[in-house]
């Protein structure tokens, strides 16, 4: 009896890692409250420094409109240079909300399924399951604990 068990865990384990190989998260937004605040934060640092160096680099520039203001050629690049210090900091904020959410979601995800995990373990008590998260995700070790720790009590259930 204890073959055929093994041998069900085994077949069930190799068609989850055919699934989890083929399985792309297509919604970014999965872990909605943890996602935000962990984008929020990427985000204040980065409003931060481009807000500071934004406001040096004006300074500078009214510094030099005021030594400048004879010259008109010099002073229209100092404004072309202006407006592309504008669209160069909107263009990095645009990026960085991109990317932290990018971010969040590398860690939103597995979070998510990690969840959906105990509950589904809660209700079932199938000790045969195991977390599946995809290569790469950030709680990749995280989900291969449970995983060992779910087998070995699999091994202690079916001594009893």
């Amino acid at each position: 009896m204890r073959t055929n068990i093994t041998k069900r865990v085994a077949a069930e384990r190799k068609s989850e890692v055919k699934m989890v190989k083929r399985f792309k998260r297509k919604i970014v937004i999965i872990k909605r409250g943890l996602q935000f605040k962990f984008a929020f934060f990427i985000l204040l640092g980065m409003s931060l420094a481009l807000l500071t160096t934004g406001f040096t680099y004006h300074l500078v520039i009214d510094f030099m409109r005021e030594k400048l203001a004879s010259d008109p050629s010099a002073l229209a690049f100092l404004e072309r240079l202006n407006a592309y210090l504008y669209f160069q900091i909107a263009l990095l904020i645009i990026i960085a909300m991109a990317l932290s959410l990018l971010a969040s979601h590398k860690l939103g995800g597995p979070v998510f399924h990690i969840e959906h995990f105990f509950e589904d373990l809660n209700s079932t008590m199938d000790f045969s399951k195991r977390v599946q998260l995809r290569e790469g995700d950030e709680l990749r070790s995280l989900g291969d604990k449970i995983n060992t720790f779910m087998e070995n009590m699999e091994k202690k259930m079916m001594g009893k």
